[in-house]
């Protein structure tokens, strides 16, 4: 659907028209289509796409294994030799297991075609609504060396693509590369810090238009709760300086989920999650909440596929700044690690 011009001009308060395409409104729609098409992310969108894949692989084996129920803190270690048999000819038999090697280096790509509902993010009142279709591509790396034990370290980069179908005006790219560090508290919680710098551009003459460095600081866990089922919640600080700076922002957010292993590769998962954006060179506070279904298959430990569906609602200390969106699409995920 495309707007004609009566649509996008509406009077404001102040008797001018207003547009959706201005940059405020049009930064307001691209910023959130990134978070919200990535597949609703726990941590960095960026890693949406391998988060599912690696959860239903999680999944799947814990259900299959017998050692599910084990302690996270029971280790069995992995040279040692492990009794499998009483013979009674050839005696006691023993399996010797090899240590495995860590895995440093991670690569992968991440594919979404989505309808949304109101690409414009707007109130309805006053701009128009309008709904489009998005096509997404998300690709990275990362580096994840041994530092210090237990502290998990992780320098990475990813570069996402964003094509509206209508609206193709909007279409974008965006850069990110930074340092995720995350410590693991006992078998309590897991606390974990990142710090990264993004860029957005346009797609046809490279112009940038955003540009934020984002300091975040969480503390989450993931509880089990049978071999087919986990919850994992917490709570994330994010601190963003922007240019421009109308966006600079402190977020506060608590959010939810839950992973069922239905069958042997697929996987339920939902995730809400609500937050608080202080836009202090602004002076307004959203509180936005997000709600999303995803049902994953994983083929194998490298590619899996999902269908998922979403709902975002945000309220503002500025009523124009209202609004709700819908999001429902599939995904296809490349994930290897060396």
């Amino acid at each position: 659907m495309r707007f004609n011009s009566t649509q996008l001009d509406r009077p404001g308060e102040s008797g001018r028209a207003v547009n959706p395409a201005s940059p405020g409104n049009r930064l307001r729609a691209l910023i959130f289509h990134l978070v919200i098409g990535c597949g609703v992310q726990f941590g960095n969108c960026a890693y949406w796409g391998a988060y599912a894949q690696e959860t239903t692989n999680s999944a799947a084996v814990s259900a299959a294994s017998p050692d599910a129920d084990r302690p996270k803190n029971e280790v069995v270690a992995e040279d040692e030799s492990s009794p499998i048999q009483e013979g009674d000819e050839l005696g006691r038999q023993t399996l010797l297991r090899r240590r495995s090697h860590r895995q440093m280096f991670r690569a992968y790509s991440d594919t979404q075609y989505l309808y949304t509902s109101n690409v414009l993010l707007a109130d309805g009142e006053f701009i128009q609504v309008g709904d489009d279709s998005v096509f997404l591509e998300d690709v990275g790396a990362s580096f994840s060396p041994a530092l210090i034990e237990p502290l998990v370290s992780s320098l990475y980069y990813n570069h996402n693509l964003t094509r509206f179908n209508s609206f193709s005006e909007f279409d974008f790219d965006a850069d990110t590369a930074g340092l995720h560090l995350g410590l693991p508290v006992a078998d309590l919680f897991t606390l974990y810090g990142d710090f990264s710098a993004t860029r957005y551009y346009y797609r046809e003459h490279g112009h940038e238009f955003y540009k934020f460095y984002n300091t975040e600081l969480g503390i989450g866990r993931e509880q089990r709760l049978s071999r087919r089922a986990s919850l994992d919640f917490g709570y994330q600080l994010d601190w963003r300086p922007s240019s421009p700076s109308e966006l600079n922002r402190i977020d506060n957010a608590v959010y939810l989920g839950a992973n069922f292993a239905l069958v042997d590769k697929l996987t339920a998962q939902f995730y809400y999650r609500i937050r608080v954006r202080e836009y202090y060179q602004d002076s307004h506070t959203d509180l936005d909440q997000i709600l999303n279904l995803t049902l994953v298959y994983s083929f194998n430990d490298y590619i899996s596929a999902r269908i998922s569906a979403t709902y975002g609602l945000n309220s503002s200390s500025e009523s124009v700044r209202d609004y709700n969106v819908y999001n429902a699409g599939a995904g296809l995920n490349l994930n290897i690690k060396f």
